[in-house]
């Protein structure tokens, strides 16, 4: 049986987080409303609105946090202009298939790469990438 667990929840105001935080501050409020000597009424509607606004305050909190999310997958294509470094040799003229070292997604790359340059790229050299073939290969030219 094949199962999914990576749902979004989305927005809820309704959990045990803020239950707890909605008592709490139920419960403290209401403590300090009696110790200034408000009357039964407002103490009660005074401790309801600020446990209300506490689990409100929660739920969003939550909300942002769950929106943090990032899935690390890696997109070739924002590494169009980079530039970066040769890693293993690209022979001219589509020759053969390098490597070459350069930062996408901030993230240190080793990706392969082929070039239409006219020269060898050798290692060290530093290059830019052109476009992205066939969806994972890098053109690439001489910096």
């Amino acid at each position: 049986m094949d199962m999914d667990a990576d749902g979004d929840i989305g927005f809820q105001f309704f959990t045990i987080k803020n239950l707890v935080a909605f008592f709490t501050i139920f419960g403290w409020t209401g403590i300090a409303c009696l110790d200034s000597e408000m009357s039964m009424m407002a103490v009660i509607i005074t401790s309801l609105v600020a446990g209300l606004i506490m689990m409100s305050v929660m739920a969003a909190i939550f909300y942002f946090f769950s929106k943090l999310t990032d899935s690390g997958t890696m997109n070739i294509q924002n590494a169009v202009g980079g530039v970066g470094e040769i890693y293993l040799t690209v022979r001219a003229k589509r020759g053969n298939i390098g490597k070459v070292s350069l930062m996408v997604q901030g993230s240190l790359r080793e990706l392969e790469a082929i070039t239409d340059d006219e020269e060898d790229l050798k290692n060290g050299m530093v290059i830019n990438v052109k476009e992205v073939i066939n969806g994972n290969l890098l053109l690439i030219s001489k910096s």
